[in-house]
């Protein structure tokens, strides 16, 4: 648990389950929007089509599940989805990065489930968006596009 960040420790105190409010699940969410975003910089748009046709397999994938029965599955074909996305852009470092705080997405199901977006139509929709924003070949749709996720 230490290494993905769900571990406070304190000095006198010892260790605890860290608690995550609203205001960090939207922060999380914006470094992730942000180191994807810069990704789209260094990233050929648009993606080759295989790519394309493998991210909305997975997309499609995420409509099948029952949540938040399927969670695990759920969380598992989101980071694959967003792993395929950073897969194409060419900065190791920023993948690093990426790869380094990917624990931290399976942090932000549990609030986007509470608020009832969470469904599996909502979640296939909102990571559709995304590929028809990449298919525009435009990064500023697709940078606007992954704030906007």
């Amino acid at each position: 648990m230490p290494a993905k960040y769900l571990v406070d420790s304190s000095a006198g105190s010892g260790h605890r389950v860290r608690y995550f409010s609203d205001y960090d699940i939207a922060e999380i969410g914006g470094v992730f929007a942000a180191l994807e975003g810069r990704a789209a910089q260094h990233t050929a748009l648009p993606l080759p089509e295989t790519v394309e046709k493998l991210l909305w397999a997975i997309a499609e994938r995420m409509r099948e599940l029952r949540l938040p029965e399927d969670v695990d599955e759920q969380m598992r074909l989101d980071r694959e989805f967003h792993g395929t996305l950073m897969s194409g852009q060419t900065k190791a470092k920023l993948g690093e990065a990426w790869q380094t705080l990917k624990p931290l997405i399976d942090v932000m199901m549990v609030p986007i489930m509470r608020r009832g977006l969470g469904t599996a139509d909502n979640q296939t929709d909102r990571h559709l968006l995304l590929v028809d924003a990449e298919m525009t070949g435009e990064r500023e749709t697709l940078i606007k596009a992954l704030e906007q996720h």
